[in-house]
């Protein structure tokens, strides 16, 4: 929530520090579908030699089937056209670039999903089964850069009334998981482990390809595909049913895909 209105402020700020702009200052909130490919093989085991001993570090296999979910956002941007955005006298030949601030957020929940391990004892190997799922999200702030055409103009849309665009940039993310895990699955001499939540802060990659429709010189409706990529890992200690504390790494690689529609005011 903190991420949520430091970047409402920003925008804010952004909106206020502009004079004119010809229609070429816009915010935007816009809302889709968020899927994200597998992260196989998430977890790292170390164990506690007082508990495992001789059991060297171990990856359980985990197909690691990440949900799909509903994404939202604002974004906060400008062309430079001239005499636009903060008065600057950008030449005819930027009309086409600009940038914006991209927020966003979607629930990023593994299911529940059968996996092994294998532990080498001392006195040879030994597969356990188990279940395990996650509960996890992330809010991601991006400085994109934007190339637009213009296609359609008229007397009230010079620029073009439709207007394709891609766009590139850094990301920031926040994310979080809270696993917990059954082994074996089902019995009755089955265990549950709660690992407890952790977060992350790291840098990625965000790409965007839309379609902007101008409804009115200050009204327009957005259509856009979006990738986004982040490795964030998060640590655990988790204490076993004999009081013994294992060390978990869980190591995710993040990319998403997204189809997003939203509407926007243009200043």
């Amino acid at each position: 929530m903190k991420t949520l209105k430091g970047c409402i402020v920003i925008m804010a700020l952004m909106a206020l520090a502009v004079g004119p702009a010809q229609a070429e200052m816009y915010v935007e909130m816009y809302g889709g579908l968020n899927t994200a490919s597998s992260s196989e093989d998430p977890f790292r085991v170390t164990p506690d030699p007082g508990g495992l001993e001789g059991v060297p570090p171990f990856t359980p296999n985990y197909p690691g089937d990440i949900e799909s979910s509903f994404e939202f956002g604002l974004k906060c941007g400008t062309w430079f056209v001239e005499g636009g955005t903060w008065g600057a006298d950008y030449p005819d030949w930027m009309k086409n670039m600009g940038c914006y601030l991209d927020y966003s957020y979607q629930s990023l929940d593994f299911d529940s999903q059968n996996g092994t391990k294998t532990l080498q004892w001392p006195t040879g190997p030994y597969t356990y089964e188990y279940c395990a799922d996650s509960s996890g999200e992330a809010h991601a702030v991006a400085l994109m850069w934007a190339y637009r055409w213009g296609l359609a103009p008229d007397t009230g849309m010079p620029f073009g009334r439709w207007q394709p665009y891609v766009a590139v940039g850094p990301a920031v993310y926040f994310s979080s998981q809270h696993p917990t895990a059954t082994s074996p699955p089902t019995g009755p001499d089955r265990k549950f482990d709660d690992f407890g939540s952790d977060s992350s802060v790291d840098f990625g990659l965000e790409a965007e390809l839309g379609l902007r429709w101008m409804v009115r010189q200050n009204i327009s409706l957005d259509a856009s595909v979006k990738y986004r990529y982040a490795a964030p890992c998060y640590d655990y200690s988790v204490v076993d049913e004999y009081g013994w504390r294992h060390e978990v790494e869980m190591d995710v690689t993040y990319e998403l895909m997204s189809f997003q529609l939203g509407a926007a005011y243009h200043f």
